[in-house]
C-alpha cells in the first residue's frame, strides 16, 4: 500500500509498528501527532513549492499563512506606456528592416543591438522594468513600481504539506502526497514510522521493572525501540542530505 491521504497514512503507521503481545500502544491522537511532527520535519528539510497568483496595482500583497519564503516572482503582463519611450519594442526582428532603422545591412544587427540596449536602459531609468522584495518581517511582497498592472505569479516556499484530497468538484488545494515524488514520499513516510517508534519506546520505557500479568512481569521492548527510532532518524537525515537538489536561485 502507497499511502496518499491522511487517513491512509496514519492507519499504515499503526501496522507499520506491528501489534505487540502486550497491549501498550500509541493511542490514535498520538500516531496523528507524530504524522504532524514527520510533515514539519519535511516542511523544515525540503518545503513545499506554491505559487500565488494575484493582479497588480497594489504594490504591496500578503502572502498566504504558510509562506516561508518567496522564492520568484514572475512578471505576466504589464500596461507602463513603454512603447512611447522605445516605438520598436512591439517588433519582432523579423518585422524590422534596415530600412526602417535607416541602415545599411552590414551593421543592421550591431544597431538593432544598440536600440536594444537603449530600450533596457530607459526601463531602468524610467523605473518600467517590474522587480520585487520579499519581506520576512511582514510577511509581505513588494513589487516594484507601484504602478506595475499586469498579473503577478509568485512562487514561495510552504511550511505545510497538504494530505487530503479536496472536496468534489472542487480541485484545489492540491494534496501534496500525490504530487511528491515517490523518493521523497518515501523519505517521510519512514520519518513517520521512527517517530512512532520513538513515541512508543518512550510509552513502553516507562515500564523498567516489566509489566505485571497473568504469566507474570513481561519485558517490554522500550529501549529497543527508542534504538532503532534513532539509528533509522539519522539515516534518513543522511539520505535526505544526499538526496537534495541544488538550492533554488533566489531572485530579487
Amino acid at each position: 500500500m502507497d499511502p496518499k491521504t491522511r487517513s491512509e497514512v496514519l492507519e499504515w503507521g499503526v501496522r507499520a509498528l506491528s501489534s505487540g503481545v502486550v497491549a501498550v500502544e500509541l493511542k490514535p491522537e498520538a500516531v496523528a501527532d507524530a504524522w504532524d511532527a514527520a510533515k514539519r520535519w519535511w516542511a523544515g528539510l525540503r518545503g513545499m513549492s506554491r505559487e500565488a497568483v494575484a493582479v497588480g496595482g497594489a504594490g504591496r500583497y500578503t502572502m498566504p499563512s504558510d509562506c516561508e519564503m518567496v522564492i520568484d516572482v514572475f512578471f505576466c503582463g504589464e500596461s507602463l506606456g513603454i512603447t512611447d519611450f522605445e516605438p520598436y519594442v512591439m517588433l519582432d526582428v523579423d518585422e524590422i528592416s534596415a530600412t526602417s532603422l535607416s541602415v545599411p545591412w552590414s551593421s543592421f544587427y550591431s544597431t538593432l543591438g544598440l536600440y536594444m540596449q537603449r530600450h533596457e536602459m530607459g526601463r531602468r531609468i524610467l523605473s518600467a522594468e517590474p522587480s520585487w522584495d520579499w519581506d520576512q518581517e511582514s510577511s509581505a511582497l513588494l513589487i516594484y513600481p507601484t504602478t506595475y498592472t499586469g498579473a503577478i505569479i509568485a512562487h514561495y516556499l510552504s511550511t505545510e504539506v497538504r494530505d487530503e484530497d479536496p472536496v468534489h468538484p472542487a480541485t484545489l488545494p492540491r494534496n501534496d502526497l500525490r504530487r511528491m515524488r515517490n523518493r521523497d514520499r518515501d523519505l517521510l513516510l519512514r520519518w513517520f514510522v521512527a517517530d512512532l517508534k520513538d513515541r512508543l519506546g518512550r510509552v513502553r520505557g516507562k515500564y523498567q521493572g516489566g509489566l505485571p500479568s497473568a504469566g507474570g512481569l513481561q519485558q517490554l521492548d522500550g529501549d529497543v525501540l527508542r534504538g532503532e527510532a534513532a539509528e533509522e532518524k539519522q539515516t534518513l537525515k543522511d539520505e535526505a542530505i544526499s538526496l537534495s537538489d541544488s538550492p533554488p536561485m533566489i531572485i530579487g
